[in-house]
């Protein structure tokens, strides 16, 4: 699990809050953090239904543990969709 979180980090667009899906994304994993923001590994610790501009997605706040690049603060949110077919990815509580 801990890999997939760390995959899905590399696509960020931004360490203060993010979107998990950029559409296609890069080709392969040096380019995918070479392009991102942020790159980290944490521990879900919240996930919130938040408004959106497209209706309503998750808000998921991790604790940092380890950090790749950027993410300079021990705490950092997420955005994803709801639903795994509009790219969003199914984050758990307590989850690494």
């Amino acid at each position: 699990m801990r890999l997939s979180v760390l995959l899905l980090a590399l696509i960020f667009g931004s360490s203060r809050t993010a979107e998990a899906c950029t559409g296609a994304g890069p080709r392969d994993a040096i380019s995918a953090r070479d392009g991102a923001a942020a790159v980290f590994a944490g521990r879900v610790l919240t996930i919130r239904l938040v408004r959106a501009r497209r209706g309503a997605e998750y808000a998921v706040t991790f604790a940092v543990e380890r950090v790749w690049k950027g993410a300079s603060s021990p705490r950092v949110e997420v955005r994803t969709e709801l639903a795994s077919a509009a790219c969003g990815y199914p984050f758990r509580v307590g989850r690494t």
